[in-house]
């Protein structure tokens, strides 16, 4: 799967996604807020959410990797799917699943 490591905002929260060590007990308690904070107002709250809901694709050992190839029920469901692709007519796919706040807002 390529695509830029970057789109979701991942990279600009690798720091506090993945520290580069375990944590102090000044971490865990204070610390983790304090960089969190400091993340939210130099970001923004939304590019925070995107990249925890988003995950990443190109550091194994980083937290939310989601895999390096298609699962293998993406690849069952696209085999079902794909002799529809090419005609004339429309496909309607519908992703029913708990969203992260209330309906409409991201």
């Amino acid at each position: 799967l390529k695509r830029d490591p970057n789109i979701a905002n991942y990279e600009d929260f690798t720091e506090l996604f993945n520290p580069p060590r375990p944590p102090t007990l000044y971490d865990a308690y204070i610390g983790y807020f304090a960089k969190a904070l400091y993340n939210i107002a130099t970001f923004g709250f939304v590019p925070l959410k995107r990249a925890i809901v988003t995950g990443q694709y190109h550091n194994p050992k980083g937290v939310y990797f989601a895999g390096r190839s298609q699962e293998a029920s993406h690849k069952v469901v696209w085999d079902f799917l794909e002799p529809f692709a090419n005609t004339k007519g429309v496909i309607t796919w519908i992703d029913v699943h708990t969203g992260l706040g209330p309906k409409g807002v991201d």
